[in-house]
């Protein structure tokens, strides 16, 4: 009988340890859920959203120029680019990614581009233009590209044509890509953007910040493919401001045609 007792009071006592260390482990359970989701939300709300949102500067149209009468000098008409993203190369697999790169972009100057490729990544910091005023009958062939490499897209961009380039270029200048002194020059960090241009000479230098506008923002809401599902928030760019000369093009042609006859 006392046998039996002491078989049963081990019993009981394990189930009471038992129940015990189950209670514990519901407390520490519930308060740490209690730390992460009150204590600790709003700095994991902001890891998430970081995770979640990307946000993404968007490039203002460049002002025109136009001369005394109001006819167009310099302009812009919409063209694509081809981009790299080289945050999402792994290190390790460059060359590889060269490699097959260089199979779609055959007897292209993308080629070329590609070849000195592990140089001009120690100039740039994520995104490197690789082609540039691409026109809509070469579009189809770079977006098939871009959708079997994640790290090539598309970017819709602008570029500069000028109406008399040879009557005004002396003068009107010309836009490129920017360099590390020209940012610095202009005090934008808008121009370290992958496809942004800025004034090398001319005009187009000395009316810089006028020609510039303001840079838009984009707030966008991807997934863990880092593709873009919905658009949270937008603040729209502003183009630059129109610059009107003094000099009557008419006129500027008939000096260029009677000293070119010379």
């Amino acid at each position: 009988m006392l046998k039996k007792n002491y078989k049963k009071n081990i019993c009981i006592k394990r189930i009471y340890v038992f129940i015990f260390w189950n209670c514990l482990l519901i407390i520490v359970i519930v308060l740490r859920l209690f730390y992460l989701q009150i204590y600790q939300s709003a700095k994991y709300k902001l890891l998430s959203d970081k995770n979640r949102l990307v946000i993404k500067r968007v490039l203002p149209i460049r002002g025109n120029i136009i001369d005394g009468r109001g006819k167009e000098l310099a302009y812009n008409v919409y063209s694509y680019a081809v981009i790299l993203d080289l945050l999402s190369i792994p290190k390790d697999n460059l060359q590889h990614v060269i490699g097959s790169l260089k199979q779609f972009y055959a007897n292209d100057v993308v080629s070329q581009k590609l070849d000195n490729l592990p140089s001009i990544i120690k100039q740039s910091n994520r995104y490197i233009v690789l082609k540039e005023n691409i026109d809509w009958n070469e579009l189809t062939k770079y977006y098939i590209i871009s959708n079997k490499y994640p790290y090539i897209s598309i970017k819709k961009t602008i570029a500069r044509r000028y109406s008399f380039p040879i009557q005004c270029s002396h003068f009107l200048g010309y836009t490129s890509s920017p360099n590390s002194n020209d940012i610095v020059w202009s005090n934008n960090p808008s121009l370290s953007l992958p496809t942004a241009k800025v004034g090398k000479s001319g005009i187009e230098r000395q009316y810089e910040k006028d020609l510039f506008g303001k840079v838009g923002i984009q707030e966008l809401e991807v997934n863990s493919r880092r593709q873009v599902i919905r658009t949270v928030n937008e603040i729209d760019s502003i183009p630059g401001n129109t610059i009107q000369l003094t000099i009557d093009i008419n006129l500027q042609n008939e000096i260029y045609n009677i000293l070119s006859e010379q």
